[in-house]
């Protein structure tokens, strides 16, 4: 992937894929919560794993950013773990935030000013923003407006061996 050397104030819209900036309406309808009130955000999804000691110690993503076209991982320190194409579901690989931390989210206006930032997490129709240290100086990458955010609450049922020596 090539990327136009751009100024240190300015950022990738959609990393130079040709990601669609325009806002899908019917992409994921909005679902309301109790009394008619929308969803709490983030939304919460309930991992359920079962096994030994070791699911504890293993990768695995705190959040999911999703855009018109990926769905970011997210790691516990924001850091971006994995990418799946939303179509297919399957890795992008390579792709230039992987390892990057989630800095923020933001919103521009027509003219392309930052008029509002989030924090620690995206919301919903603001751009996720990446960053990485490359050397003395940070590269800044941004996504395609956010249509989703996901905690993934991990609860693991730990099958423990009672002949182990291990409590």
């Amino acid at each position: 992937m090539v990327f136009d050397r751009l100024s240190r104030m300015s950022t990738l819209i959609g990393f130079g894929e040709g990601a669609d900036t325009e806002r899908i309406a019917d992409d994921l309808p909005m679902r309301d919560g109790p009394k008619g009130q929308p969803d709490p955000f983030p939304e919460v999804e309930i991992v359920a794993e079962r096994g030994g000691a070791d699911l504890i110690e293993t990768a695995w993503s705190a959040y999911m950013v999703w855009t018109q076209r990926r769905i970011y991982c997210i790691d516990a320190g924001l850091i971006c773990r994995a990418v799946l194409d939303r179509a297919s579901f399957m890795p992008v690989a390579e792709h230039p935030v992987l390892g990057c931390r989630l800095a923020f989210g933001q919103r521009r206006d027509a003219q392309g000013n930052i008029i509002q930032v989030t924090h620690p997490l995206p919301e919903e129709g603001t751009n996720a923003v990446f960053s990485a240290q490359v050397g003395n100086r940070v590269r800044w990458s941004e996504t395609s407006p956010v249509v989703r955010v996901v905690l993934r609450q991990h609860r693991v049922d730990l099958i423990v061996d009672r002949r182990s020596s291990i409590p």
